[in-house]
């Protein structure tokens, strides 16, 4: 990459001024702020750990800050890992709710199927108790044919012996 394509910058390191050149895609504030992080980092171990010279400072320095970038590379593996499960918890989850919509629509098919069972069920009670009604209705009107009938037998019997009677009194005047 030629050099009139990338970012320059002069920044302070622990009071020493560093001319920085970039890639195109970093500006110059950026370069900036890594710096005055690596500033801070060294500022903060020389404050604890006074008899350092320059040298054991920056590769202490370069040390700390390598660890912090193991740690934030081991913290994004982990968050790649948990987003790869929560991208797999939430397809289960979509297909739990999908199993479970056709779940509630095959229970209100049922409700309603038996929602139209139980209309069938109380119209063939009603046609029953009508039947039954006619039934007893029938058995009602049979007993007073039945009735009327052994009346009528009786009528006729009686009259059958009377025209008997009639015909044997016939008779015998006529035989006299």
């Amino acid at each position: 990459m030629p050099d009139e394509e990338k970012t320059r910058v002069t920044v302070n390191i622990y009071g020493t001024q560093y001319k920085m050149k970039g890639s195109p895609d970093m500006t110059p504030e950026y370069i900036k702020e890594i710096a005055s992080y690596v500033d801070g980092k060294m500022r903060t171990i020389a404050s604890e750990q006074t008899n350092l010279d320059l040298n054991r400072l920056s590769v202490l320095s370069a040390l700390y800050i390598s660890n912090e970038y193991f740690q934030i590379k081991d913290i994004q593996q982990e968050n790649e890992i948990l987003n790869v499960r929560k991208q797999q918890l939430e397809s289960e989850t979509e297909l739990y709710k999908k199993q479970n919509q056709e779940k509630i629509e095959k229970e209100d098919l049922l409700l309603e199927e038996i929602s139209q069972l139980k209309k069938y069920q109380q119209k063939l009670e009603e046609d029953l108790k009508d039947a039954w009604q006619q039934k007893e209705q029938a058995k009602d009107k049979s007993d007073q044919l039945e009735e009327k009938y052994s009346k009528l037998q009786d009528a006729f019997n009686k009259l059958k012996s009377e025209y008997n009677e009639w015909i044997e009194l016939a008779e015998k005047e006529l035989k006299i």
